[in-house]
This record gives structure tokens, C-alpha cells and sequence, in this order.
């Protein structure tokens, strides 16, 4: 479950290793993965901070691709992962990303975001 305040790891190779959630545009107490949210990022990678997509100390939407909370699809199968992870986005909800480093889950395939996958290692069913 992510709230105001959280951090978020990032797994793709724009350049960003850690962010901070600073606000959520639903009015959902918390989110999970398949939503986005607006984010600072907080910690740069150290060998890619002169080539990076991304600046920090800079707002940027957020989608979250990995929660740590239970999250039951329509199959009724649960999925919960270790940590939280999420994906720097641009102004038109285009990643920065060229790879992302994880599987997703199968939530992915019916979003607007079907090319993660692609660019991801795969699904999680």
C-alpha cells in the first residue's frame, strides 16, 4: 500500500534509484500497482547521473508496478510482492524507460500501458 510519503524503488534504466510519493490523484486512501501517482525523486544511480533521463529533486508522475499489499484479481488469485516499485512516466504517460528490470502482472495486458510489457521481463499470472 503506497501513502503520502512513501518510497518507491524504481527498476528500469532511466536513471532514477529511489522515490518519494507526494501526492495521489485519486481519492483513495492508499494505492497499488496499476495507478499513478505524483512523486520526487529522491536518489539518482551513481554511474548514470551524468546521462540520465531524468533530473533530481523534479515532480514526475508515477506508475506503480510492484505494492507490498494483497491485490485479488478477478480469477481470485492473490499477488503480493516485496517491495514497492515504480516507473518514472513523461507529460504524455510515456515511460523514460527503454527496460524494465521485473515481470509485471497480468493486470497490465487490459491497461493503456500494454507496452510495458514488451519492455519488461515478462508476466506474473
Amino acid at each position: 500500500m503506497i501513502y503520502k510519503e512513501s518510497t518507491l524503488k524504481v527498476m528500469d534504466n532511466s536513471g532514477a534509484r529511489i522515490i518519494k510519493c507526494i501526492d495521489t490523484l485519486s481519492k483513495k486512501k492508499y494505492q497499488t500497482y496499476g495507478t499513478i501517482i505524483k512523486g520526487v525523486i529522491t536518489h539518482l544511480r551513481w554511474k548514470r547521473r551524468k546521462y540520465s533521463k531524468v533530473k533530481r529533486k523534479s515532480k514526475y508522475q508515477i506508475l506503480i508496478l510492484h505494492s507490498h499489499s494483497n491485490k485479488k484479481s478477478k480469477t481470485l488469485y492473490q499477488t503480493k510482492f516485496t517491495q514497492n516499485y515504480g516507473l518514472p512516466l513523461s507529460i504524455q504517460n510515456k515511460p523514460y524507460a527503454t527496460r524494465i528490470k521485473a515481470k509485471l502482472p497480468q493486470q497490465f495486458r487490459f491497461s493503456k500501458f500494454f507496452k510495458l510489457i514488451t519492455i519488461s521481463g515478462g508476466l506474473i499470472f
